[in-house]
């Protein structure tokens, strides 16, 4: 790169970014590495390449990329604390689900079918009125008796 030139847009360009930079940040420190590494960044760039069609342009995108770069990585995250690192046990989760599972299998058969069905993930009353071949309103009571049940059972 030894157009003078070139030396001479590059030198017009670094007010620009820096104003650009304070802009966007509001810090003159951080402002001031992200216009020189946009500088770095372009001269890179017409090392390697043709020089960009707009030369301004092409900085202060530049620019705007590596200021939502720098955000990013800024993101204040929480501190891991050792409250925070301790999984609960999922034992009494298992216990509870055991215990209905078999609550279930002392309903009357067909009420622990349907529950069956529930516990599958099918929760909509005409589906199931469908699948088991009842109409609607039994379902919904026969649901209804066994909930009540279930939760006589395990209370």
């Amino acid at each position: 790169m030894n157009d003078p030139g070139l030396t001479k847009k590059i030198c017009t360009l670094l007010p620009v970014l820096r104003r650009t930079a304070l802009r966007l940040t509001g810090c003159p420190h951080t402002a001031e590495d992200l216009a020189q590494e946009t500088i770095v960044k372009l001269l890179q760039r017409l090392q390697n390449g043709p020089e960009p069609d707009n030369l301004r342009a092409y900085s202060l995108t530049t620019l705007r990329n590596l200021t939502r770069s720098s955000w990013r990585r800024a993101r204040p995250t929480e501190p891991l604390t050792d409250d925070v690192a301790i999984t609960l046990p999922d034992a009494p989760d298992r216990i509870e689900l055991a215990e209905l599972r078999r609550a279930i299998t002392h309903l009357p058969p067909q009420q622990a079918r349907l529950m069956a069905l529930v516990a599958e993930g099918e929760t909509s009353p005409a589906v199931l009125a469908r699948q088991t071949g009842q109409p609607v309103g039994t379902v919904m009571s026969r649901l209804s008796r066994a909930r009540a049940a279930l939760k006589e059972a395990t209370a």
